[in-house]
């Protein structure tokens, strides 16, 4: 059975007038199914990008009808984005009515020009923004050669996963049909469709992005990433290797600092993965080099000292697997989060089998819910409360639901040390709630500077809220001046000895 070659490096001229900085090229050039690039501001990034369409392009075998055909879309998170920023870079490299035709309405370019071995080539670029649910729809849809995720920081997981596989799917078959020299591909089949004249396959999704939140999906896919996978980081912009800085104003990013935090500059100069800006944290006190554990933190085996386990209910539902510790420090020792799930299943397959562990088995447990979670469905008239006690877990809800409260029993032990300690010290496993607790959870900033009153419901927000609920009850009065709400005994504590 044949197998396709490996691909050389893509050629850097086209017909389109273009050299690139020596720290993008390996980017520009990369055949692997995905090619992501994160630099600082001005590095040009974004340019390399919009050029490897028309390179990938160049590459497409001639259809039936002798050209190169090929289809690409362009995303940005938004469309405000799109069209401020996306589509104007677009048109200046590739002007309406020079380099192709510009279907405003539409948000369709089609550019024409003509190959260096003089072949012409046609390629329809798309331009989407994510923020449109009928854009999205359209999207998850096409059938596409390659797609671009400009700033793709910015872009949800779901998306990017969509989109591989909506490339390498045009042209079909019918355009560039199968030819003798090229074999069958890995499934014995026929190669025809989107390839190079020697039958390689050429679907591929790029990117190009400022550094990502630290914590984030997309940090730890830049920093392992799988196989099929390249990944390009360019150095600061104040460095000596900053080879793009000759077509930026002497002074770009000397006047860009000034005024600036640091976390801005490490991100948007230094080129560093940072704490997000695009919103107001909600624990702006949090610190990831004292409130994150080196190396896994201590389960403490005694009765009095029972695992707290902060539950956020829902159809999303997550949970903290804490403990408070001698000196009323609070520990998060682990976290669950879930997707499409509920409580029962929650249970069965996630928290029972992690209390079964050796780590936690035979520890005494305390479940706290969201006061929401006493409400019954109208499925099986029973309360998350209900599902939890059924499953042998003692349990009670929160004392309050208030966003004040909750919030503040946090900020209460972020606040804290003991004996120059982080009072809430979060095991490094927990690499959602550190998102979140790192600027992810935060209330949103609207356009003209106002900030939301309650925190923006996302991906990070349920496991930070299942920790609230359990830093309440861990907060021993200090919040709300009442009673401490952890027992000191273990009196009808359930145990997650002998549980598999």
């Amino acid at each position: 059975m044949a197998t396709a070659p490996q691909p050389p490096p893509i050629p850097k001229t086209t017909g389109i007038n273009y050299t690139p900085v020596g720290s993008l090229e390996p980017y520009l050039l990369s055949r692997k199914f995905v090619d992501l690039q994160v630099g600082p501001l001005g590095s040009g990034k974004t340019l390399a990008s919009l050029m490897k369409v028309p390179l990938l392009a160049s590459l497409v075998t001639p259809s039936v009808h002798g050209v190169r055909q090929a289809r690409c879309a362009i995303v940005r998170n938004t469309a405000a984005m799109l069209a401020d920023a996306t589509i104007p870079d677009w048109l200046r490299q590739f002007p309406d009515g020079t380099a192709g035709t510009w279907w405003r309405t539409e948000k369709r370019f089609e550019l024409n020009y003509m190959g260096q071995d003089g072949i012409p080539v046609e390629v329809a670029v798309l331009f989407r923004g994510l923020d449109d649910a009928a854009d999205v729809r359209r999207l998850l849809s096409l059938q596409l050669s390659f797609a671009f995720m400009d700033e793709f920081r910015e872009i949800d997981r779901s998306v990017f996963e969509a989109l591989q596989g909506r490339v390498g799917r045009y042209p079909d078959a019918m355009l560039v049909p199968h030819r003798p020299e090229w074999g069958v591909n890995v499934r014995g089949e026929p190669i025809s469709g989107c390839v190079d004249e020697l039958g390689r396959e050429l679907g591929q999704v790029f990117g190009s992005t400022n550094p990502p939140d630290e914590g984030s999906y997309w940090e730890g896919i830049l920093s392992e990433p799988p196989g099929n996978m390249d990944v390009f980081i360019q150095p600061s912009g104040l460095s000596p290797e900053a080879d793009w800085r000759q077509y930026l104003p002497a002074n770009y990013y000397e006047n860009l600092m000034e005024g600036k935090s640091q976390e801005w500059i490490d991100i948007y100069i230094h080129n560093k993965s940072g704490r997000t800006l695009s919103g107001k944290p909600v624990w702006p006190g949090f610190r990831r080099d004292f409130h994150v554990a080196k190396s896994t933190t201590e389960v403490i085996r005694d009765p009095a000292y029972p695992l707290i386990i902060g539950v956020d209910a829902g159809l999303t539902p997550a949970c903290t697997i804490n403990q408070l510790h001698p000196g009323h420090r609070l520990i998060t020792h682990a976290e669950i989060t879930t997707r499409d799930s509920g409580a029962l299943r929650m249970i069965n397959e996630h928290l029972r089998p992690l209390l079964a562990t050796p780590r936690f088995n035979g520890c005494p447990v305390i479940v706290i819910t969201d006061p929401a979670a006493m409400k019954r469905a109208e499925t099986d008239e029973r309360s998350v409360v209900d599902i939890f006690i059924a499953a042998g877990y003692r349990t009670r809800p929160a004392f309050t639901n208030a966003i004040v409260g909750r919030v503040s029993a946090v900020d209460y032990f972020l606040a804290r040390q003991v004996d120059q300690k982080a009072a809430l010290l979060i095991d490094p496993s927990c690499v959602v709630l550190i998102a979140g607790l790192a600027g992810r959870y935060r209330y949103k900033i609207n356009k003209i500077g106002e900030t939301s009153v309650l925190p923006e419901k996302n991906q990070w927000s349920h496991v930070c809220e299942a920790l609230q609920y359990a830093a309440v009850n861990a907060s021993g009065g200090a919040v709300f001046g009442s009673k401490a709400q952890v027992a000191a005994k273990p009196v009808e504590l359930a145990s997650a000895a002998g549980w598999t």
